[in-house]
């Protein structure tokens, strides 16, 4: 029994995600997915006020909108919405063609 030690849980393999993502993104008729390339940074501004005093913008591409904007497109929807943060977690809503969104839905 050399290398294993009592009490701790078994190893688990990791998730292949990047041959299920390319094979889900074919089956839908995509073109072969295209992984990002590493560029040169982006220049960054130092900050030089309190957070409380600035003007922050996120951007994510999970497929969240609000009740009453139209739910993103299965294929080639590069659009935006525009959320507020002040909007009650009620009224959000998420579309996402390659993620089990049942979470999500409850």
């Amino acid at each position: 029994m050399t290398g294993v030690v009592i009490g701790t849980p078994p190893l688990v393999a990791p998730a292949d995600y990047l041959a299920r993502t390319r094979e889900r993104y074919e089956s839908l008729g995509f073109t072969p997915y295209r992984w990002a390339v590493e560029e040169p940074l982006a220049a960054l501004a130092p900050v030089v006020r309190p957070l409380s005093e600035m003007r922050v913008g996120l951007v994510g591409s999970g497929g969240v909108y609000l009740v009453g904007q139209e739910a993103y497109h299965f294929k080639d929807d590069a659009s935006h919405r525009a959320i507020a943060s002040d909007v009650a977690l009620d009224d959000l809503r998420v579309t996402h063609f390659a993620y089990d969104l049942t979470d999500a839905r409850t």
